[in-house]
């Protein structure tokens, strides 16, 4: 059976967009079952990573930055938790904003819901817009947020994708100033998350000589 459209029994009939429909290998399914058991979500999304490095399935961009998301480590985990901090304190009469373990239980959540999805379907992968619909229901949900303070909000609106709308010019004020937090925090924390990634791979060297 092909990865594709026929191996997940779904077609796409849209003239404006054509979608790649994946359905993973049975190995890679059952490694996936594996690192989910195990809560290891990283290395689950590593397996769909590699699987899909090589197709056209629009997904792959998703799994790539939800990996280093779980892990909290790089440019993207930067972007969504400042994103998301600064959406709450803007959007909220009382300073409160969230702790590093609601923070890493919202994104245990997506993964479970997204990764369970995917077990449930056999291995069949959803496309991007759909994977990004789970991402800010269950983020919403687990959070208690409001659309605008989803941290893909101006990821998914100003790409091009669906996602929600700001509606009046407090929102999209919100959206404006925490993105702008968002991208400092991300060129800063990111930065410090590669040096510190360099120098531990030299260390390494040194101690493996």
């Amino acid at each position: 059976m092909d990865n594709n459209t026929n191996g997940c029994g779904v077609e796409n009939h849209s003239p404006q967009k054509s979608v790649e429909i994946f359905r993973l290998s049975p190995a890679a399914l059952e490694q996936i079952k594996a690192d989910l058991g195990r809560q290891r979500y990283p290395d689950a999304y590593q397996v769909i990573i590699d699987e899909t490095a090589a197709t056209h399935y629009d997904g792959n961009k998703w799994f790539v930055a939800a990996a280093s998301v779980n892990e909290g480590k790089g440019f993207v985990s930067a972007f969504i938790k400042t994103y998301t901090q600064i959406a709450k304190l803007l959007n909220n009469e009382i300073c409160q904003t969230f702790s590093d373990p609601e923070l890493q239980h919202a994104s245990n959540e997506i993964a479970k819901t997204v990764l369970g999805g995917i077990v449930a379907n056999k291995g069949c992968l959803p496309d991007f817009e759909t994977i990004m619909k789970t991402d800010a229901n269950t983020a919403i949900m687990t959070l208690k947020l409001t659309p605008i303070q989803w941290a893909g909000t101006p990821v998914s609106r100003f790409a091009g994708h669906k996602g929600p709308v700001p509606g009046v010019a407090h929102d999209w004020l919100i959206v404006f100033r925490s993105t702008y937090h968002a991208v400092l925090s991300s060129i800063f924390d990111g930065t410090t998350d590669h040096i510190k990634m360099f120098f531990g791979r030299i260390t390494k060297g040194e101690n493996d000589h």
